[in-house]
């Protein structure tokens, strides 16, 4: 669990840096509430770790802008795309288990179906599910991993977020760039060696 919490911190300072404000909204549960000017901000992937753990936890506090699409859609009620979009008639899968879930044929020996890749965002969900399922025309998964697949709108605008946004996520590179350049002492050509 170390390393993991220590992945997680480096990979929320990456995405507070790389989005500027749009991961920090002032409301948590409100995604329109962040200072985002409009931006849609998305982190997806296999974090191995489940929705009630330390790491999770951490990523909430750390991004508070950012939610859950499983769980701010409320999924549960369907666990595929589309008829046909999958290869096959999907296994139930209520709870989003996108590892060793049911109906995934590559099945392990001693291991318990769990949600751990996840679709993270600061804007609205209004629909998740477990995806690509099964190879089209084989009785075969793609991977031991089922996807997530959302539906996200971008978060509107706020009124005082056009000045924080100007320059984009980079002016916060810039800003470290001159911090470390005044901090350097002025009079390059002269050293002493002791």
């Amino acid at each position: 669990a170390g390393l993991r919490v220590s992945q997680l911190l480096e990979l929320t300072e990456i995405m507070r840096l790389a989005s500027g404000d749009a991961c920090n909204g002032s409301d948590a549960t409100a995604s329109s509430s962040s200072s985002s000017g409009g931006r849609l901000v998305v982190l997806g992937g296999d974090l191995n770790c489940k929705p009630d753990t330390l790491e999770v936890d951490l990523l909430r506090m750390r991004l508070p802008g950012m939610r859950d699409a499983w769980a701010a859609a409320g999924a549960g009620g369907s666990s595929s795309g589309p008829a046909g979009d999958d290869g096959g008639e999907p296994a139930p899968n209520p709870e989003g288990y996108t590892c060793h879930a049911p109906g995934n044929t590559f099945q392990p020996r001693r291991q318990v179906s769990e949600r751990i890749d996840y679709i993270w965002s600061n804007g609205h969900c209004s629909s998740a599910q477990v995806a690509l399922q099964r190879v089209p025309g084989r009785e075969l998964s793609y991977s031991d991993h089922f996807a997530v697949r959302a539906t996200l709108q971008r978060p509107q605008p706020q009124p005082d977020s056009a000045a924080a946004a100007k320059g984009g996520p980079m002016r916060l590179l810039r800003s470290a760039s001159k911090q470390q350049q005044q901090a350097q002492p002025q009079d390059a050509g002269s050293s002493s060696v002791g």
